[in-house]
């Protein structure tokens, strides 16, 4: 792990966490087909526009950015499943006396292992997709939204990683759910940013979102934290 990483996660379990996390996501085969398939519906709604040119203009971007909101909420509810559940009880017998470092720690390893990554897919797409290049200004709000996005699997109930059957029905719901509210924030962020971009506000608009998003931050961050881990005491 280099030293950037290691100055962002400071706290021990906080990166053991991060590095199982980023194991189950790039050893274990049944995370990789539940994962990384999202990464193709990004490149297909990408490439779009080179072949229908009504889809370079708004929406065509706030589609591919929608999508990419999606991911780390939808990433986070895939990594709660898993065949081996059952192992996650050493969570339960740990003495935490907060589950947020563990959520902190697969919360991470998603913006790193997968979507940056999408992004980094997707960027080099749009540019030789959208016929005004200034559009991938949008980017920029989306991409410094997705920490604070992130935040929400944290607020109700404790999420420890691998944690829960693999019960296809619970699965598919929530799943659906941490999409539309990934999808809404990316979508409304996204077609806002595009707006002030033709009209010439997007600087400004840009400068407010980092103020608005660094107080909500704290204030979910603070909200993790407090929150007491309903551990096994004995």
């Amino acid at each position: 792990m280099n030293g950037l990483l290691r100055g962002w996660l400071r706290d021990p379990i906080e990166r053991g966490v991060y590095q199982l996390t980023r194991a189950y996501m790039t050893r274990d085969r049944d995370i990789r087909m539940r994962l990384y398939p999202a990464l193709a519906t990004i490149t297909v709604f990408a490439i779009l526009p080179l072949i229908d040119h009504k889809m370079s203009g708004r929406a065509g971007p706030v589609f591919v950015l929608t999508f990419i909101g999606m991911l780390t909420n939808t990433a986070m509810a895939t990594l709660k499943m898993s065949p081996q559940y059952m192992a996650s009880d050493v969570f339960r017998y740990a003495p935490l006396a907060s589950a947020a470092p563990v959520f902190h720690g697969a919360r991470k390893a998603v913006i790193v292992g997968f979507v940056l990554p999408a992004f980094v897919l997707a960027s080099p797409i749009r540019w030789c997709a959208l016929r005004q290049h200034e559009l991938m200004l949008a980017i920029l709000p989306v991409l410094a939204a997705m920490p604070t996005l992130s935040l929400l699997n944290g607020l109700v109930g404790d999420y420890l990683p691998l944690s829960r059957p693999m019960t296809l029905g619970r699965q598919g719901v929530t799943n659906v759910l941490y999409m539309i509210v990934g999808s809404i924030g990316s979508g409304a962020i996204s077609a806002v940013a595009l707006l002030g971009v033709k009209q010439g506000w997007f600087w400004a608009f840009f400068a407010v979102e980092l103020v608005v998003l660094l107080a909500v931050h704290a204030v979910l961050l603070r909200g993790i934290r407090v929150r007491k881990f309903e551990a096994v005491l004995e």
